[in-house]
Protein backbone atom coordinates (compact mmCIF):
# COMPACT_ATOMS: atom_id res chain seq x y z
CA UNK A 1 0.00 0.00 0.00
CA UNK A 2 2.96 2.67 1.09
CA UNK A 3 1.72 5.66 -0.26
CA UNK A 4 -1.59 4.75 -2.31
CA UNK A 5 -3.30 4.63 0.72
CA UNK A 6 -6.19 6.91 0.96
CA UNK A 7 -7.78 5.51 3.94
CA UNK A 8 -7.05 6.70 7.74
CA UNK A 9 -7.26 4.21 10.37
CA UNK A 10 -7.77 5.45 13.99
CA UNK A 11 -6.54 2.90 16.19
CA UNK A 12 -7.48 2.22 19.55
CA UNK A 13 -5.41 0.90 22.10
CA UNK A 14 -5.31 0.20 26.03
CA UNK A 15 -6.69 -2.10 29.18
CA UNK A 16 -9.38 -4.57 28.43
CA UNK A 17 -11.65 -2.75 30.01
CA UNK A 18 -10.95 0.63 29.36
CA UNK A 19 -13.80 1.71 27.02
CA UNK A 20 -12.27 1.47 23.71
CA UNK A 21 -15.37 -0.39 22.08
CA UNK A 22 -18.01 2.41 23.63
CA UNK A 23 -15.85 5.29 23.09
CA UNK A 24 -14.49 4.25 19.64
CA UNK A 25 -18.64 3.80 18.49
CA UNK A 26 -19.21 7.57 19.62
CA UNK A 27 -16.55 9.36 18.68
CA UNK A 28 -17.57 7.26 14.29
CA UNK A 29 -21.29 8.69 15.26
CA UNK A 30 -19.85 11.97 15.83
CA UNK A 31 -18.04 12.05 12.41
CA UNK A 32 -19.84 13.09 9.95
CA UNK A 33 -18.17 14.49 7.16
CA UNK A 34 -16.72 11.20 5.81
CA UNK A 35 -17.47 7.71 6.10
CA UNK A 36 -16.55 5.46 9.05
CA UNK A 37 -16.35 1.77 9.14
CA UNK A 38 -15.98 -0.30 12.26
CA UNK A 39 -14.96 -3.45 11.03
CA UNK A 40 -13.88 -4.61 14.58
CA UNK A 41 -17.33 -3.39 16.62
CA UNK A 42 -19.21 -4.40 14.30
CA UNK A 43 -18.07 -8.54 14.23
CA UNK A 44 -18.33 -8.10 18.27
CA UNK A 45 -21.30 -6.73 19.00
CA UNK A 46 -23.39 -7.73 15.56
CA UNK A 47 -22.14 -10.96 15.20
CA UNK A 48 -22.68 -14.11 16.45
CA UNK A 49 -19.30 -16.11 17.82
CA UNK A 50 -19.56 -18.57 15.13
CA UNK A 51 -20.21 -16.25 12.25
CA UNK A 52 -17.00 -14.36 13.85
CA UNK A 53 -14.85 -17.05 13.67
CA UNK A 54 -16.48 -18.80 9.74
CA UNK A 55 -16.00 -14.54 8.81
CA UNK A 56 -12.38 -14.06 10.29
CA UNK A 57 -11.07 -17.59 8.42
CA UNK A 58 -12.34 -16.40 5.41
CA UNK A 59 -11.11 -13.44 5.59
CA UNK A 60 -6.92 -14.89 6.78
CA UNK A 61 -7.44 -17.27 3.35
CA UNK A 62 -8.33 -14.13 1.30
CA UNK A 63 -5.03 -12.26 2.69
CA UNK A 64 -3.03 -15.65 2.59
CA UNK A 65 -3.87 -16.38 -1.23
CA UNK A 66 -3.30 -12.58 -2.25
CA UNK A 67 -0.92 -11.25 -0.20
CA UNK A 68 1.08 -14.38 0.72
CA UNK A 69 4.58 -12.28 1.84
CA UNK A 70 2.08 -10.75 4.63
CA UNK A 71 0.90 -13.96 5.78
CA UNK A 72 4.41 -15.00 5.67
CA UNK A 73 5.65 -11.44 7.49
CA UNK A 74 2.80 -12.23 10.22
CA UNK A 75 3.97 -15.79 10.88
CA UNK A 76 7.77 -14.58 11.23
CA UNK A 77 6.51 -11.48 13.77
CA UNK A 78 4.49 -14.03 15.58
CA UNK A 79 7.15 -16.57 15.88
CA UNK A 80 9.83 -13.76 17.02
CA UNK A 81 7.74 -13.40 20.23
CA UNK A 82 8.33 -17.19 21.06
CA UNK A 83 4.75 -17.97 20.19
CA UNK A 84 5.35 -21.73 18.80
CA UNK A 85 2.31 -23.39 20.31
CA UNK A 86 0.38 -23.75 16.94
CA UNK A 87 -3.35 -23.23 18.19
CA UNK A 88 -1.97 -19.37 19.28
CA UNK A 89 0.29 -18.97 16.40
CA UNK A 90 -2.84 -19.72 14.58
CA UNK A 91 -5.13 -17.89 16.50
CA UNK A 92 -2.87 -14.74 16.24
CA UNK A 93 -2.40 -14.82 12.85
CA UNK A 94 -6.25 -14.66 12.34
CA UNK A 95 -6.72 -11.60 14.34
CA UNK A 96 -3.77 -9.77 13.01
CA UNK A 97 -5.27 -11.03 9.14
CA UNK A 98 -9.08 -9.85 10.28
CA UNK A 99 -7.66 -6.61 10.52
CA UNK A 100 -5.95 -6.48 7.79
CA UNK A 101 -7.80 -7.47 5.76
CA UNK A 102 -10.49 -4.54 6.47
CA UNK A 103 -7.71 -1.87 5.39
CA UNK A 104 -6.84 -3.93 2.23
CA UNK A 105 -10.70 -3.86 0.82
CA UNK A 106 -10.87 0.33 2.04
CA UNK A 107 -7.02 1.31 1.48
CA UNK A 108 -8.07 3.02 -1.60
CA UNK A 109 -11.24 4.89 -0.31
CA UNK A 110 -11.96 7.94 1.37
CA UNK A 111 -12.73 7.11 5.09
CA UNK A 112 -11.89 6.32 8.20
CA UNK A 113 -11.29 2.85 9.90
CA UNK A 114 -12.21 2.73 13.32
CA UNK A 115 -10.97 -0.25 14.88
CA UNK A 116 -11.77 -0.34 19.17
CA UNK A 117 -8.73 -3.09 18.89
CA UNK A 118 -6.46 -3.06 15.77
CA UNK A 119 -2.77 -2.95 15.14
CA UNK A 120 -0.97 -1.61 18.62
CA UNK A 121 -3.33 -3.73 20.97
CA UNK A 122 -2.51 -6.72 18.59
CA UNK A 123 1.54 -5.44 19.05
CA UNK A 124 0.76 -5.34 22.79
CA UNK A 125 -0.86 -8.70 22.97
CA UNK A 126 2.22 -10.30 20.97
CA UNK A 127 4.42 -8.63 23.55
CA UNK A 128 3.21 -9.87 26.97
CA UNK A 129 5.21 -12.96 26.23
CA UNK A 130 8.51 -10.54 27.45
CA UNK A 131 10.36 -11.59 24.63
CA UNK A 132 10.22 -8.91 22.05
CA UNK A 133 9.03 -5.32 22.80
CA UNK A 134 5.33 -3.86 21.72
CA UNK A 135 7.04 -0.94 20.04
CA UNK A 136 9.56 -3.18 18.02
CA UNK A 137 6.17 -5.65 17.26
CA UNK A 138 4.22 -2.47 15.94
CA UNK A 139 6.71 -1.46 13.31
CA UNK A 140 7.45 -4.66 12.16
CA UNK A 141 3.32 -5.14 11.80
CA UNK A 142 3.05 -1.59 9.88
CA UNK A 143 6.33 -2.92 7.79
CA UNK A 144 4.89 -5.99 6.78
CA UNK A 145 0.85 -5.05 6.42
CA UNK A 146 2.43 -1.92 4.11
CA UNK A 147 1.16 1.33 6.33
CA UNK A 148 2.65 4.74 7.04
CA UNK A 149 2.31 6.29 10.26
CA UNK A 150 1.05 9.34 8.40
CA UNK A 151 -2.31 7.66 7.96
CA UNK A 152 -2.63 5.99 11.48
CA UNK A 153 -4.36 8.64 14.22
CA UNK A 154 -2.73 5.98 17.19
CA UNK A 155 -5.50 6.67 20.47
CA UNK A 156 -4.75 5.19 24.04
CA UNK A 157 -7.26 5.31 26.52
CA UNK A 158 -6.20 5.64 30.04
CA UNK A 159 -7.38 3.87 32.63
CA UNK A 160 -6.50 2.02 36.33
CA UNK A 161 -6.54 -1.79 36.27
CA UNK A 162 -8.92 -2.02 38.62
CA UNK A 163 -11.55 -0.33 37.12
CA UNK A 164 -11.03 -1.85 34.27
CA UNK A 165 -11.43 -5.20 35.59
CA UNK A 166 -14.67 -4.48 37.59
CA UNK A 167 -16.19 -3.44 33.97
CA UNK A 168 -15.12 -6.95 32.94
CA UNK A 169 -16.79 -8.53 35.42
CA UNK A 170 -20.04 -6.90 34.07
CA UNK A 171 -19.26 -8.71 30.38
CA UNK A 172 -21.35 -11.52 29.13
CA UNK A 173 -18.07 -12.48 26.62
CA UNK A 174 -14.63 -13.61 28.21
CA UNK A 175 -12.75 -13.49 24.79
CA UNK A 176 -9.42 -11.61 26.11
CA UNK A 177 -7.19 -13.58 27.74
CA UNK A 178 -7.80 -11.68 31.19
CA UNK A 179 -11.13 -12.60 31.08
CA UNK A 180 -10.50 -16.77 30.57
CA UNK A 181 -8.62 -16.84 33.76
CA UNK A 182 -10.14 -16.81 37.53
CA UNK A 183 -6.86 -16.17 38.84
CA UNK A 184 -6.91 -12.70 40.62
CA UNK A 185 -2.92 -12.63 40.64
CA UNK A 186 -2.60 -13.87 36.75
CA UNK A 187 -5.38 -11.23 35.66
CA UNK A 188 -3.55 -8.70 37.03
CA UNK A 189 -0.14 -9.57 35.75
CA UNK A 190 -1.66 -9.51 32.11
CA UNK A 191 -3.16 -6.03 33.15
CA UNK A 192 0.31 -4.86 34.29
CA UNK A 193 1.75 -6.19 30.74
CA UNK A 194 -0.50 -4.58 28.76
CA UNK A 195 -0.01 -0.83 30.46
CA UNK A 196 3.94 -2.08 30.42
CA UNK A 197 3.09 -2.79 26.17
CA UNK A 198 1.30 0.73 26.13
CA UNK A 199 3.92 2.67 27.77
CA UNK A 200 6.62 1.59 25.24
CA UNK A 201 4.02 2.44 22.23
CA UNK A 202 3.65 6.18 23.30
CA UNK A 203 6.36 7.93 21.51
CA UNK A 204 3.82 6.73 18.62
CA UNK A 205 0.64 7.81 19.63
CA UNK A 206 -1.07 10.85 18.54
CA UNK A 207 -3.50 10.92 21.64
CA UNK A 208 -2.60 9.73 25.25
CA UNK A 209 -5.94 9.97 26.46
CA UNK A 210 -6.13 10.76 30.45
CA UNK A 211 -8.81 8.74 32.70
CA UNK A 212 -9.19 12.15 34.33
CA UNK A 213 -10.64 13.48 31.11
CA UNK A 214 -14.37 14.12 31.33
CA UNK A 215 -15.09 15.04 28.15
CA UNK A 216 -13.22 12.32 25.64
CA UNK A 217 -15.47 12.05 22.89
CA UNK A 218 -14.85 15.95 22.06
CA UNK A 219 -11.50 15.89 22.68
CA UNK A 220 -11.25 13.28 20.58
CA UNK A 221 -12.96 14.65 17.73
CA UNK A 222 -11.02 17.69 18.18
CA UNK A 223 -7.84 16.10 17.59
CA UNK A 224 -9.19 14.10 14.57
CA UNK A 225 -10.21 17.33 13.16
CA UNK A 226 -6.85 18.54 13.59
CA UNK A 227 -4.96 15.51 12.40
CA UNK A 228 -7.36 15.65 9.29
CA UNK A 229 -6.54 19.17 8.21
CA UNK A 230 -2.81 18.66 8.96
CA UNK A 231 -3.20 15.64 5.99
CA UNK A 232 -5.51 17.44 4.26
CA UNK A 233 -5.21 21.46 4.38
CA UNK A 234 -7.19 22.19 1.34
CA UNK A 235 -10.19 21.02 2.82
CA UNK A 236 -9.86 22.20 5.89
CA UNK A 237 -13.19 24.31 5.83
CA UNK A 238 -14.93 21.10 5.01
CA UNK A 239 -13.83 19.28 7.94
CA UNK A 240 -14.03 22.02 10.21
CA UNK A 241 -18.03 21.01 10.78
CA UNK A 242 -19.94 19.77 14.03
Amino acid sequence: MGNDLKCVIIDFFGLPGCGKSTISHLLAGRINYRDVFEPSYISDHYWTANKRKIVKAMRTLYVALRFNKVIRGMISIIKANQIEDLHTLISEVINISDKTYSILKKANSDCYIMFDEGIAQAAISLSLNQKRSSLQNYNELLRVIGLRRENILLVYLDEEISTALVRMEKRTSNDSRVEKTNNIELKNSIMKGYLSGAEKLKSRTNIWLQKENENKIDYIYDQVLEFEQKRRPDERENTSCD
